[in-house]
C-alpha cells in the first residue's frame, strides 16, 4: 500500500489524488498510517482525498483527522469525486471517470 500511494504522489502529472478503500480484512486504521507514511515522505503538492470504508473506518478517518496533514475525509466515492473535483474546480463526472480508469 505505502509503495503505490508513493508512486502516486511522487509522478509529476497527477493533479490530485483520491484514495477509496474498502477495508474487509485489511483495517481502516492500518491503511490511515501508510497514506499518512507516504505523505510524509514525498513533499506532496496535490489535494488528497480519502474515503475509507469497512474495519475501523471511523477510527481511520480520527487518525488522518489527527495527523495534522492536508488530507481531505469524504463519506462516500460520490462525495470524494465531488470534494476532489472541487479542490480541482472540474465537475465531478470526469473525476468519476478518471477514478474509475
Amino acid at each position: 500500500m505505502l509503495k503505490r500511494s508513493k508512486l502516486s504522489l511522487e509522478d509529476s502529472s497527477v493533479e490530485g489524488v483520491l484514495i477509496n478503500i474498502f477495508g474487509g480484512i485489511v483495517r481502516c486504521d492500518m491503511i490511515a498510517e501508510a497514506i499518512i507514511a507516504a505523505v510524509k515522505e514525498v513533499d506532496v503538492q496535490v489535494p488528497v482525498v480519502v474515503r475509507l470504508e469497512g474495519n475501523n473506518a471511523e477510527k481511520g478517518a480520527q487518525i488522518l483527522e489527527e495527523s495534522g496533514l492536508k488530507l481531505i475525509s469524504a463519506q462516500g466515492l460520490s462525495d470524494a469525486a465531488q470534494k476532489l473535483s472541487t479542490l480541482l474546480k472540474r465537475n465531478s463526472q470526469s473525476v468519476m471517470t478518471a477514478v474509475a480508469y
